[in-house]
């Protein structure tokens, strides 16, 4: 371990009788110290990998407060993320002590520093910070610890660093294991190179391989627990800490072999030459479509749109391809080329006073069950900062609703990462002509109503499963209205009624003393199943009555509006 080792330090100590080592007189006299060895095949720096996931501290994360979850300031996979679990409970402390918290400290070091991690900014003493994890780390049996989700997909040969030092009375040592399953989480140490590391009090690197381990390999459940070892009357004790910095995960592109499902795509986009340059775009229709109808509609904040002159507010081509979410079965297997591949782009401003920007991804899914909805996504420094999602399942009027998405909001950064959406819970989204999901903007006004940065968008993808004998649907026997959905709502809910035949229809909603609200149906309406989505933000919490009149028919049932 000597070897090429940055810490290697030796210590010269002195021996003898207690006499005269105790004494006051005499000394030992040193010259001509020197340290030799032959030149290794030790692999440098910039042959390490590719940076996967990294975390830096700087000002940005908030200060004087406890800290629970930490997302990585670069990360070319989806759902990088540090998490604390503490021995205190509750946590956060509601009486806002400090003990057994993990919170920002004034304490940089250059060790494992990534520049290219972090926006390419230099290290500056001054602008950095990093995160300290205070005793107690051990409550009744209870003990803290730092779990990273660290996606590795597409990636081999993987290393996991990061700098760490103890105060005087901190922990005493830093216990590492890994997790390669989603279903049950089994921490293990078999195969790494080291899994217990003594702490000083200066920063020294924590350098743990995988090299040897395949299962970490191409792994978008990989997770790494780091646990606080040492004497229990440290780890019990209300004073010192353990300072943290610069964690990264790199690893090396790796020829895999894509899951077996992963060509069930029923709408892709790839973006290449055949997409204009140089042109304001509305609508992109897809690469590959099982249906012959996919297709990004893009509203822009500006009007009117395409612009005269000028590309502020603009979809447009980009020179930026990404392998991220690429698949070949949908582009006519090419294998990807960068040199034949480009992107999209939307450009600031996104919010004006005309409205605000959004993409607008057409999915039909007529036939299939949907399972899964992804892109890859980048900001420049200047774009925007985050995407907004949100889904339509109506016919006519489109109502944009979140309430089935597990997620509706996520950060950008400044390289591509995957977005991976599960629609398969979506209700309605299954074997529907009228299925589109909607991309907004977020962030701060100041960024969105700016003219300068834009947001980089590649391969996207509704991925899912055929519907299999689908028959013709039978026509409806009689007119039916069914229980709204979901019932109570806030404030969307969708109402679902079936006709047997072509006739006048209208669908009324009514308060709790008779008074109408709101009229979602007036017109001659075909034979089969119809679905209306009611919004009720304009209207106050209670019990209303919604009324289908069709063929002679009325029938009325209630819903419950909760705010």
């Amino acid at each position: 371990e000597a070897n090429n080792n940055p810490d290697f330090k030796v210590r010269v100590r002195f021996g003898g009788s207690e006499v005269i080592l105790q004494s006051n007189s005499g000394n030992v006299r040193f010259n001509n110290v020197s340290l030799s060895g032959f030149t290794g095949d030790f692999e440098e720096p910039g042959e390490e990998g590719d940076l996967i996931h990294y975390w830096v501290f700087d000002e940005s994360l908030p200060n004087n407060k406890a800290l629970e979850t930490i997302n990585p300031v670069y990360t070319v996979t989806e759902g990088g993320r540090l998490a604390y679990s503490a021995a205190v409970s509750p946590y956060p402390p509601e009486n806002s002590g400090t003990d057994g918290i993990l919170d920002r400290v004034n304490d940089p070091t250059m060790i494992n520093y990534i520049s290219s991690g972090n926006s390419n900014i230099s290290y500056l003493d001054s602008e950095m910070r990093g995160i300290r994890a205070r005793n107690p780390s051990l409550v009744d049996g209870k003990e803290s610890y730092l779990i990273f989700d660290l996606p590795s997909t597409g990636y081999e040969a993987l290393a996991f660093r990061f700098a760490a030092k103890r105060t005087g009375t901190g922990q005493e040592t830093l216990i590492v294991e890994y997790s390669t399953s989603r279903e049950d989480t089994v921490w293990s140490r078999d195969g790494l190179n080291q899994s217990e590391f003594a702490l000083f009090e200066t920063y020294k690197t924590v350098d743990i391989r995988f090299k040897e381990i395949a299962d970490v390999n191409n792994n978008r459940d990989l997770k790494v627990r780091v646990r606080f070892g040492g004497s229990e009357e440290i780890r019990t004790s209300n004073s010192g800490n353990v300072r943290f910095n610069n964690f990264s995960l790199s690893g090396f592109p790796g020829n895999f072999e894509e899951p077996e499902d992963a060509d069930n795509l029923i709408h892709y986009w790839v973006f290449d030459d055949d997409l204009p340059n140089n042109t304001p775009l509305e609508f992109i229709d897809a690469t590959y479509s099982e249906l012959n109808s996919g297709m990004i509609e893009y509203i822009s904040a500006i009007s009117p749109y395409p612009p005269a002159d000028g590309t502020a507010g603009i979809l447009d081509r980009v020179n930026d391809p990404t392998m991220i979410n690429y698949f070949p079965s949908g582009n006519n297997n090419i294998t990807f080329s960068e040199s034949a591949m480009r992107g999209l782009r939307a450009r600031n401003p996104s919010l004006t006073e005309h409205g605000e920007s959004a993409l607008v991804i057409h999915l039909p899914t007529t036939g299939f069950i949907p399972e899964s909805f992804s892109f890859a996504a980048s900001r420049t420094g200047s774009g925007q900062e985050k995407l907004i999602l949100s889904y339509s399942v109506s016919e006519g009027n489109t109502e944009w609703i979140d309430d089935d998405l597990e997620q509706n909001m996520y950060d950008l950064f400044l390289n591509y990462h995957r977005i991976t959406i599960p629609v398969e819970d979506i209700h309605l989204a299954e074997n529907n002509p009228d299925f589109k999901i909607r991309i907004r903007f977020g962030g701060s006004e100041e960024i969105r109503e700016g003219d300068s940065g834009n947001v980089r968008f590649n391969n996207f993808a509704l991925r899912g499963e055929e519907i299999q004998s689908v028959s013709p649907p039978e026509l409806p026997s009689e007119v039916k209205l069914e229980q709204n959905f979901p019932n109570p709502f806030n404030p969307v809910t969708v109402i679902n009624f079936a006709l047997p035949s072509r006739t006048d229809v209208t669908l009324s909603v009514y308060d709790a003393i008779g008074r109408r609200v709101a009229t979602l149906v007036d017109e001659q309406l075909n034979p089969g199943m119809h679905t209306v989505t009611f919004d009720g933000s304009q209207l106050s919490s209670g019990v209303y009555l919604y009324r289908l009149n069709a063929g002679g028919v009325s029938m009325v049932l209630k819903m419950t509006l909760i705010k």
